[in-house]
């Protein structure tokens, strides 16, 4: 009986691995609408018209607000706010050592430890090293300005 359970769980286990796209196989723009923290970010993404860039080729490397910091975002340029979010290429190397990055929107991001946390332009990242196809998406608990 117990040859069985296990048998089943190992079955059931191997099956919930398969059955899932495998996420390093999808692109941010993609990887961004499947992650529930960044709903706000991501629709403002495809409402900016950015949802095709982040499609492409990559790599990107994206420092995306989560949802309760979405309302600091500025609406007035909408594009260029989340431009500022956006790295052409890796920003983050390990190991990991204090740097500067410049984003789409031309705003310079500093990647920094302290404490044991790293930030970026101040902000903490709360999730780090989203896999997508073309880059990485890092989840942070503020917004860049451009």
């Amino acid at each position: 009986m117990i040859n069985k359970v296990l048998v089943l769980a190992c079955v059931l286990l191997l099956a919930a691995g398969l059955s899932g796209e495998d996420r390093a196989n999808v692109s941010i723009a993609q990887r961004l609408g499947e992650i529930d923290d960044l709903k706000l970010f991501s629709d403002a993404i495809q409402a900016a018209g950015l949802g095709e860039l982040l499609a492409g080729e990559g790599p990107f490397t994206v420092f995306a607000p989560h949802n309760e910091s979405m309302d600091e975002l500025s609406n007035e340029d909408l594009g260029l706010a989340l431009k500022a979010h956006i790295v052409a290429g890796e920003a983050i190397a390990w190991p990991f050592e204090r740097r500067t990055v410049v984003a789409l929107a031309g705003n310079v991001i500093t990647i920094e430890i302290s404490r044991g946390y790293v930030y970026v332009n101040g902000a903490i990242i709360r999730k780090s090293n989203i896999d997508a196809a073309n880059g990485k998406i890092h989840i942070i608990g503020g917004v860049i300005k451009p």
